[in-house]
């Protein structure tokens, strides 16, 4: 899967042709993603990703080439973050406000990468199997 932090797409992808997108996976994302708003598809180099909102989350699925479902990532903010990861991160930062969630699902697993900002510092956290690592700290100057 692609990693989170990937550059938009008008600047790696291209535009595909109707007919050039997998209709496996056009089919899988119709299938899977029912209610998407506004889809828009990319030619990435290992395949295809489409940006879409669903219910107020901006998304972007992943397909390859072959038109299989690789994953999706979801962006979003506090309000939309699952009870029981909140309460997770805002036990142990309580302190600090959630900025941004990004979740990555898979057919094997979810992850979450949080961002949060305290009133001396920024850190990034990663959430997998419930166990939260520190993934990046800044200090505000």
């Amino acid at each position: 899967m692609l990693s989170v932090e990937e550059k938009s797409p008008e600047k790696n992808a291209a535009v595909p042709r109707l007919n050039e997108i997998s209709t496996k996976a056009a089919r899988d994302f119709s299938r899977n993603f029912k209610n998407a708003s506004d889809p828009k598809w990319f030619k990435a180099k290992e395949g295809f990703v489409v940006y879409f909102r669903k219910d107020g989350v901006d998304s972007r699925a992943f397909y390859t080439k072959k038109g299989q479902y690789e994953g999706v990532i979801l962006s979003y903010y506090e309000d939309k973050l699952a009870p029981k990861i909140r309460h997770l991160v805002k036990s142990v930062y309580y302190d600090f406000n959630i900025c941004h969630v990004y979740e990555l699902q898979n057919e094997d697993m979810t992850a979450y990468v949080v961002k949060l900002l305290g009133k001396t510092s920024c850190k990034t956290v990663s959430i997998v199997n419930g166990e939260m690592n520190v993934i990046e700290e800044l200090q505000k100057q």
